[in-house]
């Protein structure tokens, strides 16, 4: 069946966790339902209507908001769903537990499917066996689309193209961040060290590019304290490297850190990761951090209006240097909820310019402009500062 012949533009699948509620709350605000179909899905078919329910109550056109169940265990599910729609946004995870059967179901069916996936094993996994199928199948995969990684992917493709043409381009990425963390999340952060080596996530800061990542430094520029970061991030920008030679030319390299102005936020940083790293590896600690916040828990509305964001940016090419900033509000739900909503909506809304664009893909590497330029509107900032 053709995209254009399936009955919905868009399925949230895992619709009733914290952030995939926040999800059906982002479309159910910004999506016009007689344009763009839309619907929720997941296992729980008492949880899906209560979601429902609550959406119109403040939304009375979503009271035709169709309701589909859906299960990771249950192949056949999922390829109904995948049949059934043009793009699959899914918040399942962690991804390295569930992530793959409906990548399986997308890819086999010619069905997009964006994520928010920040699990670097699981990413690799999911390029390494499915990017060729998903060519022939016209299928894209776009992993990372909410803070891991859109900001650092598309602030690093923002910088690139203030830097001009030319080669030899690095990009260093410095993150501020404020904000707390779901069940779900905490759960996924647990589980990728739990399941991938941690050398292999240490390496992370270290792996692409020509250019190794400094260690701990003070960057005046920027007036901040850096620490390498263990995150998806580097690797996603260097996919992008590699799939818009346009924007970063040849010999691409970028490094990224985490950024404070004081040395014991730093301090507390290495902290907090080694905490994670040891109760991943200690079945006490583990059972006891996942008890203190169950999935389907995160903060408050009003402890997200109190979170923030900001990457600073420092992109050089011969003589040239550039600084730049993205920034916005809460990272890990209202403005990841915002962008990886607004990654679904970019490819409905230029379906045709995406026909031959299969692959397992990243955000900046598929999207492009266009995504920048929708995400800037929607109110994530982008600036040159320098």
């Amino acid at each position: 069946m053709n995209l254009s012949d399936r009955k919905y533009d868009i399925i949230v699948y895992g619709s009733t966790g914290f952030t995939g509620k926040l999800v059906a709350e982002y479309l159910a605000e910004n999506v016009d339902f007689s344009k763009i179909k839309w619907a929720i899905a997941g296992r729980n078919e008492y949880k899906l209507f209560q979601l429902k329910n609550q959406l119109v109550v403040q939304y009375p056109q979503l009271r035709n908001l169709d309701i589909i169940l859906a299960d990771t265990q249950n192949e056949e599910s999922l390829e109904a769903l995948a049949q059934s729609t043009k793009i699959v946004i899914t918040t399942v995870g962690p991804y390295i537990l569930y992530g793959e059967p409906i990548v399986k179901a997308c890819v086999a069916n010619g069905t997009h499917c964006v994520d928010l996936v920040g699990e670097p094993d699981y990413v690799h996994d999911i390029y390494k066996h499915y990017n060729f199928p998903a060519e022939r199948s016209g299928s894209m995969i776009i992993n990372s689309c909410g803070f891991d990684s859109v900001p650092a992917d598309l602030g690093a493709f923002y910088t690139a193209q203030l830097l001009g043409k030319g080669n030899d381009k690095l990009i260093e990425g410095y993150v501020t961040v404020k904000g707390n963390i779901s069940g779900g999340t905490l759960a996924s952060a647990i589980g990728m060290f739990e399941k991938v080596d941690e050398r292999f996530l240490l390496d992370l800061p270290y792996r692409f590019g020509p250019a190794k990542a400094k260690n701990i430094h003070y960057q005046k520029s920027i007036k901040k304290w850096a620490l390498p970061m263990p995150v998806i991030d580097s690797l996603i920008v260097s996919r992008s490297s590699r799939e818009r030679k346009d924007i970063y030319g040849e010999n691409f390299s970028y490094a990224q850190y985490f950024g404070s102005r004081r040395p014991l936020t730093i301090g507390k940083a290495i902290f907090g990761v080694g905490a994670i790293v040891l109760a991943s590896k200690v079945d006490i600690l583990k059972n006891k951090i996942l008890q203190s916040k169950p999935s389907g828990q995160g903060p408050s509305v009003e402890e997200r209006k109190k979170s923030y964001f900001e990457l600073n940016f420092i992109g050089t090419s011969g003589k040239k240097t550039v600084i730049t900033k993205v920034s916005g509000g809460d990272p890990g739900y209202t403005e990841t909820s915002k962008m990886l909503s607004e990654a679904a909506i970019v490819i409905i809304e230029n379906l045709s310019d995406f026909k031959n664009s299969g692959g397992v893909k990243t955000p900046a590497g598929a999207l492009g402009e266009k995504y920048l330029h929708r995400l800037i509107e929607k109110g994530i900032h982008f600036e040159q500062i320098r």
